[in-house]
């Protein structure tokens, strides 16, 4: 991915160029959201900063198409579980099973089928050392 700055001097509108690098949400609080559906992931780039580890605090990837992908970066002290949409799964997981992110770790979520073919819609993982 190319710098805004690159990308506005390549002919880009810095509107463009910031869609292009994707949207960011920082400061994400997941105290009290457990469970598949309970936050939905809203931006391209979600930094989780809060989490209780008692009560299982998680997000939910939305639904997207094929290419698309999402970065969550956990910088909490505790585990966050990340769900995919409903009937979809993650990382060849079963269906509507957790994906988990240790504190201090980030996960690049990619969504590698065709909704256009139908069947279960997945997401590949790779998560940081």
């Amino acid at each position: 991915m190319s710098f805004r700055s690159e990308m506005v001097r390549g002919g880009m509108s810095t509107s463009e160029a910031v869609a292009a690098n994707g949207s960011f949400e920082t400061g994400v609080n997941l105290t009290g959201f457990a469970g598949q559906g309970a936050r939905q992931v809203t931006a391209a780039n979600t930094v989780v900063t809060t989490t209780v580890a008692t009560t299982g605090d998680s997000l939910t990837l939305p639904k997207c198409e094929q290419g698309d992908w999402l970065v969550v970066c956990n910088y909490s002290a505790s585990p966050v579980k990340i769900y995919p949409p409903s009937g979809w799964k993650i990382h060849n997981a079963a269906v509507d099973a957790s994906y988990n992110i240790a504190a201090n770790k980030t996960a690049m979520f990619t969504q590698i089928t065709d909704p256009a073919k139908g069947g279960t819609q997945e997401f590949f993982a790779a998560l940081s050392a």
